[in-house]
């Protein structure tokens, strides 16, 4: 009793946190909030356990780089992580399809054609940019699109999060569970859409090429896609400036006749292929304070 009545109010307190900080990111213009949110965690961040991670990922992902240089890249990538933690709760009050929208698209006829021949298709992206914008796309666009999402450990503040993501658009959201697979086989049966970020460490995954390094690997987006024969559209998100997002929907991602082990080895390599390309475009941009592979 009393662990939860502790935990009851450790969460209250860290729900008070977020709300504050939250106000006080919406006090400012969204470029504000993203300067602000940058230079908050590019000083926290370094300090956090999770820059050892950062550190130990892009050591592994670029052998070439000297120790200075690697800690000059995460120090970037802890900015634009703040950078899109000040921008989110601004998400809400964006509009993606308007003259004078933040967000630029590519690959926008794909999403037309969905609607139009009312077909569903599996979107799968990474932790680039703001990944969030690419939600607004979705579902703004008018695609009915059930979008995946891993829970916050703190429920009050989760359920804030997930009020401003129902403020840009988002209806439907899946939170990534062993339950999940199920929704996502509704959504499809329904011919709805649904967006997976497949670029973190699922341990009964498949252990496919990373940047030259085994990586556990989630199998549902490909096993889904060829089981309702419904195109896997890889997408990207990135931020231009603070506050201004590039999104592209890229060509879908070729898949085997028969999806056999092998041909689900094969599609994930695949994924992964499309992933590392993109990180090494932008590499700052990318979630590196993950645990990707094991422990260099």
């Amino acid at each position: 009793m009393k662990t939860s009545r502790m935990k009851n109010w450790i969460w209250k307190a860290e729900a008070m946190g977020f709300s504050s900080l939250k106000h006080a990111l919406l006090a400012r213009s969204i470029e504000d909030a993203s300067d602000l949110g940058a230079a908050l965690l590019g000083a926290i961040g370094p300090r956090l356990p999770a820059h050892r991670t950062a550190l130990d990922n892009l050591a592994q992902a670029f052998p070439e780089l000297s120790p200075k240089a690697v800690r000059d890249l995460a120090g970037r990538v802890w900015r634009e992580i703040g950078r899109t933690m000040g921008e989110i709760p601004h998400l809400p009050g964006l509009s993606v399809f308007t003259r004078d929208s933040r967000f630029t698209l590519i690959g926008g006829e794909l999403l037309e054609s969905l609607k139009a021949e009312r077909r569903a298709a599996i979107f799968i992206s990474g932790h680039f940019g703001n990944w969030e914008a690419m939600a607004a796309v979705l579902c703004q666009s008018g695609l009915d699109c059930a979008i995946t999402y891993r829970r916050v450990n703190n429920p009050l503040i989760d359920a804030e999060i997930m009020a401003i993501r129902r403020g840009y658009g988002v209806r439907t959201l899946t939170a990534k569970s062993p339950e999940s697979i199920r929704d996502l086989y509704l959504a499809l049966k329904d011919r709805r859409s649904v967006s997976i970020l497949n670029d973190q460490k699922l341990n009964e995954g498949v252990k496919v090429p990373f940047f030259g390094r085994g990586a556990m690997t989630a199998p549902v987006a490909v096993r889904l896609a060829h089981k309702f024969g419904v195109p896997l559209v890889p997408s990207s998100t990135f931020r231009t400036a603070p506050g201004r997002f590039h999104i592209t929907a890229h060509p879908p991602i070729a898949l085997p006749g028969t999806l056999d082990s092998d041909g689900v080895y094969e599609s994930l390599c695949a994924v992964n292929r499309f992933l590392e390309d993109r990180i090494r475009e932008r590499p700052e941009q990318w979630f590196w304070v993950h645990r990707r592979w094991p422990r260099g």
